[in-house]
């Protein structure tokens, strides 16, 4: 065995009960012994081991009082029974009632050395299979919202704790609860504004992981601290990479049982140190997303410049017009305070071009207002790219295309023909700026990929439309095909063909997790001599 096993003998008969400590502990494992059943069942209420070997007859609790009490208290701890008056009834009742095995006295010492053994291994591969599917579940957890929720509820499940919290840093540092299994918010809003030092405060700034037995009162070293909760058993784990806090992952036995042991604290680290990487991974993807929208706007930017100064030059160019209509105005206005005469008025009025004055100043009003409103609305969809923080709501899947295309207008402009067809009713809850990050991706991708074709016959085609409880977007470019070795790998993150002047090689990952984020899915529908087809669906908002 790679690690010293825990095993408790439990028998009534002194010679034999040293006989069989004597040969397990032979074996290297740290083997305790009880007299008695009642003795066993109070010692299995505040200890763990791996493996229980106890006589079937005993005065008092006997040895299915024992496995009974095992199941309760420590149901991962393998129970083998021994008895002189075995029958196959008692046999099959003992291993119903959840007994690894059960071996018939007198027996041969390495029979029972042979089953501790398969017990232990049973156990501990268990344990291990367990802590495997954990984190794994922790890892695969897609929605980033949502993952102070799946740790906690692993983390309880896994450590049998009744209840469980994380806590994470705040802008300031100071650490609040993320999510738990039980508190209250009353609670939890007490706990992060309660002055003083907090346990986790103080078991993270010495960054090692503590149990905690019989509440805060009973431990000097948090006896100076307010219990909010007062639990049976904790434990308290720090999450760190390097010298940066992550977090504090937090396990509480609130009802009688048996408390934690070192053996949990064990389990709870390679929960916690899951926990950590399913933490940092999460904030290196957010950098990622974040990354990823301003190195698209950036790589856009001449095009985007181009697409601003369009309309300034036309605001620009109105006002000029303006200000000299408006000196002709002044010289009409001169020319009446000067006294002339009606027929010099009429001919200063003539001169300006009559009626028509007030149609042109009518039409460069109308002009001027329509550039600015074109500028406006380019900085408003470039805000909704860069905004870091929002709140999903219900949007118009349309918006987040129309945003989508005006920002990329002259990338597209003069290399294909863009066709769109929208349809009804295709709302979605989410968060437009993200949706159009998506489009925009696609978008680009499809901009480059059409233009070598000659003779300005690249296409570049864009749909919505709605199916059941479902939004569908497609994007369509008559570009290259993608190679078939390349299309098991577009969704990785830095994949790319490109240069690196023409791309990060993110945004096709980011734009799927993008889409995870809103719950749907991206896919490359085909990609053929004829062009390339990604398609986006996401859940549908109630109808209207």
């Amino acid at each position: 065995m790679s690690e010293q096993a825990r095993i408790l003998v439990i028998d009534d008969e002194p010679d034999f009960r040293s006989m069989v400590a004597g040969e397990l502990s032979a074996e290297g494992h740290g083997v305790f012994t009880a007299a008695d059943g009642a003795s066993a069942i109070s010692t299995l209420k505040s200890d763990e081991f791996d493996v229980v070997v106890t006589d079937l007859r005993m005065p008092g609790a006997s040895g299915i009082d024992v496995l009974r009490a095992a199941r309760e208290f420590a149901p991962e701890t393998q129970v083998v029974l021994t008895t002189a008056y075995g029958s196959l009834d008692i046999a099959v009742e003992c291993l119903r009632a959840g007994a690894f095995d059960f071996v018939q006295k007198p027996f041969n010492v390495v029979d029972l050395v042979s089953s501790v053994a398969r017990a232990i291994e049973h156990r501990r591969s268990r344990q291990a299979t367990e802590l495997h599917q954990a984190s794994q579940a922790i890892l695969a957890a897609r929605d980033l919202d949502r993952l102070p929720e799946v740790i906690v509820e692993i983390t309880r499940k896994v450590m049998a704790a009744d209840d469980a919290s994380l806590m994470l840093p705040d802008a300031q540092g100071r650490l609040y609860v993320a999510h738990s299994s039980s508190l209250s918010s009353e609670i939890r809003v007490a706990m992060h504004t309660a002055t003083g030092e907090r346990v986790a405060e103080r078991i993270a700034r010495s960054r090692e992981p503590a149990i905690i037995s019989e509440g805060l009162s009973g431990d000097p070293r948090f006896s100076n601290i307010v219990d909010f909760q007062r639990v049976n058993s904790s434990i308290v784990f720090p999450l760190y990479t390097g010298d940066r806090m992550v977090g504090v992952l937090n396990m509480n036995r609130i009802k009688a049982g048996r408390p934690f042991v070192r053996g949990d604290l064990e389990r709870a680290s390679v929960i916690a140190s899951q926990a950590m990487l399913a933490l940092e991974n999460s904030r290196l993807l957010r950098q990622m997303l974040a990354t990823d929208r301003l190195a698209t706007i950036g790589q856009m930017a001449a095009s985007v410049a181009h697409e601003i100064n369009n309309p300034v030059s036309f605001v620009l160019a109105s006002h000029t017009f303006l200000r000299r209509r408006l000196e002709d105005l002044n010289r009409l206005g001169r020319a009446f305070e000067q006294g002339a005469s009606s027929e010099t008025l009429r001919a200063v009025w003539a001169n300006m071009g009559g009626n028509n004055f007030n149609e042109d100043l009518t039409q460069v009003a109308a002009d001027i207002e329509e550039g600015a409103a074109r500028i406006r609305d380019i900085v408003f969809d470039l805000r909704g790219l860069a905004r870091t923080e929002d709140v999903p709501i219900e949007v118009d899947f349309n918006d987040a295309i129309r945003s989508a295309l005006r920002v990329a207008a002259a990338e597209i402009r003069g290399r294909a023909r863009l066709t769109t067809a929208l349809g009804q009713d295709v709302w979605v809850v989410g968060i437009s700026g993200r949706l159009s990050q998506v489009l925009l991706n696609l978008i680009a991708n499809a901009a480059q990929a059409v233009c070598e074709k000659p003779g300005g016959t690249g296409e570049i085609r864009i749909t919505t439309r709605r199916e059941g409880d479902r939004v569908v977007a497609e994007v369509f470019n008559n570009g290259p095909p993608i190679p078939p070795a390349h299309l098991p790998r577009i969704f990785e993150p830095f994949f790319t063909t490109k240069s690196a002047s023409m791309g990060t090689g993110l945004g096709l990952s980011v734009s799927r997790e993008l889409v995870r984020r809103h719950k749907g899915e991206i896919r490359v529908d085909f990609s053929h001599e004829q062009g390339t087809q990604f398609t986006i669906t996401v859940p549908a908002a109630p109808l209207r």
